[in-house]
């Protein structure tokens, strides 16, 4: 029973069933006192009949003031069609009844057979219709009484004269027996069929759950952990025309993308491998430094991706299907590793962009205009993190020969840096001049600064500093390589100077055009 709650379809079947059974109780509930209200009003309506038919018969021992013939008629007719006593009340008071016993006494208008109509036990709101009441008598039996007034009419008035209106009121109870066995016999009915009917729904939206859902999920399970073994050519034939078939497609093109993604960072790194063992085949310390590159690389994507596969395995081998929230933590957490891995190979993929660009055509550049598109590629970035940019330097033109792409791409590089450690409402200075025909460019910001330690390998492929960690800043350690790697291609020189928690300067200089 505990496996059934925690399971999807056990979850399903019983809820649907309870709403089922609420919903078959609460119609069966309104049906039996639907059909009570009608039996009652059926009686009603023949205990009207009733009454008016006594009241023709009785006229003429009423005229002929034969009392002791009407008190007869009333005993013959009580216990006749459920009746069981009648009476003649005028002035509060028992004139003649079934029960001879009662004849003389005054009525008890605070009584619950008479309360109906005698709110408080004052006079009825209206004397002159035909009333009816239903109460419990003292016996305990369930009865519906009618109330029919005897008018004055003008035959009557010799004996009672023409000032009254009414004479009196016939009174008539009926006992609702036939009424309550109807009833219990149809509840008895009632309830087989609920019963009946409850069954007959559940089994058959169990097995439509069962085969619409329970079984479709479990073959998705299945053969989601193949994907999950690495079996990344695997595709998941479910086709069921609805969203679980919609959900195995989503599976199918996830393990489409995520086997393409690897196929092109593999091809990616085959072909940096390439590019730097062919730049490097003669330099024995280039080979050092190209191995040492694909063991970091190697090192960056093979744990993350590790850890992806981890949570994926997780998710689909069900251990937080009870825990939605959980759940959706835990491919929060793949999706922030797979978009750090594009990161990265985007990084890569500049990073071989830029070392093809050593035999780029070189042209005559403005690096003042290449300072200003930098300010302005970088300005909403800034405003977001309420940090302003200023830039310093020489109003003249300042030019060098160089690819103007390229050095866009190492200054946005610095100012982002710099941008991503500032804190807000502080300053990043761009400023530049000519001396000593070169032309010299400074990145300057009051962020956290850089550890002595860090100072010398801060433009190392794949380096990330002290600080960045301290602070869990998203990054591949290739930006300030790619700077570096740009600079030397213009053949100039690039250095940093910093002082911890007093800000960077990162200084470049370039040979003047």
């Amino acid at each position: 029973m505990k496996k059934v709650r925690k399971s999807l379809g056990g979850k399903m079947i019983l809820g649907i069933s309870l709403v089922i059974m609420l919903a078959l109780t609460g119609f069966f509930y309104l049906h039996i006192k639907e059909d009570y209200r009608h039996l009652v009003m059926l009686i009603r309506d023949e205990a009207y009949q009733l009454s008016d038919s006594i009241k023709r018969s009785i006229k003429h021992n009423m005229l002929l003031n034969q009392r002791g013939d009407l008190q007869q008629r009333f005993v013959d007719i009580t216990d006749r069609d459920g009746i069981i006593r009648m009476r003649i009340i005028e002035a509060g008071k028992v004139k003649i009844a079934s029960d001879r016993h009662e004849i003389g006494q005054l009525i008890d208008k605070k009584a619950e057979g008479c309360n109906e109509c005698h709110k408080n036990g004052e006079h009825p709101a209206s004397s002159s219709t035909i009333n009816y009441r239903i109460f419990k008598n003292v016996n305990g039996r369930e009865v519906i009484g009618i109330i029919s007034p005897l008018y004055n009419e003008k035959i009557c008035y010799p004996c009672h004269g023409s000032e009254k209106k009414i004479l009196g009121v016939l009174d008539i109870t009926i006992s609702l027996d036939r009424v309550s066995a109807f009833l219990k016999a149809n509840r008895i009915r009632m309830v087989l069929f609920l019963v009946f009917t409850f069954i007959l729904i559940s089994v058959t939206v169990s097995l439509l759950i069962r085969h619409f859902v329970i079984l479709p999920i479990k073959k998705l399970t299945e053969e989601t952990a193949m994907i999950t073994y690495g079996n990344l050519d695997h595709q998941i034939c479910i086709d069921t025309g609805d969203e679980i078939g919609d959900l195995a497609r989503a599976f199918n093109l996830m393990t489409s993308k995520l086997k393409a993604s690897t196929q092109e960072v593999e091809n990616k790194i085959k072909l940096a491998t390439s590019q730097l063992a062919a730049a490097n085949e003669e330099l024995e310390e280039s080979d050092r430094k190209k191995s040492e590159m694909m063991m970091a690389v190697a090192h960056d994507i093979r744990a993350p991706l590790a850890a992806v596969e981890s949570c994926l395995r997780v998710v689909l081998d069900g251990y937080l299907k009870d825990n939605p929230k959980k759940e959706r933590e835990m491919l929060q957490r793949v999706e922030a590793r797979v978009e750090e891995q594009l990161a990265l190979v985007k990084n890569l993929l500049d990073f071989s962009q830029v070392t093809e660009s050593l035999h780029r055509e070189m042209k005559r550049v403005n690096l003042s205009e290449v300072i200003e598109k930098v300010t302005d590629l970088m300005a909403e970035l800034a405003a977001a993190k309420r940090i302003s940019i200023e830039v310093q330097g020489q109003a003249e033109p300042l030019f060098i020969q160089g690819d103007e792409e390229l050095l866009v791409r190492a200054l946005t590089n610095l100012v982002d840096n710099s941008l991503k450690y500032s804190p807000p409402k502080s300053i990043v200075w761009i400023s530049s001049q000519c001396m000593n025909n070169r032309i010299h460019v400074s990145v300057r910001d009051n962020g956290p600064g850089i550890p002595e330690d860090d100072l010398p390998m801060i433009f190392d492929f794949l380096f990330r500093g002290m600080t960045a960690k301290r602070q869990k800043k998203h990054g591949s350690g290739l930006g300030l390589a790619i700077v570096k790697q740009i600079i030397e291609i213009h053949k100039g020189e690039i250095r940093v100077e910093s002082v911890e928690k007093e800000g960077a300067n990162f200084l470049i200089s370039l040979p003047r055009a």
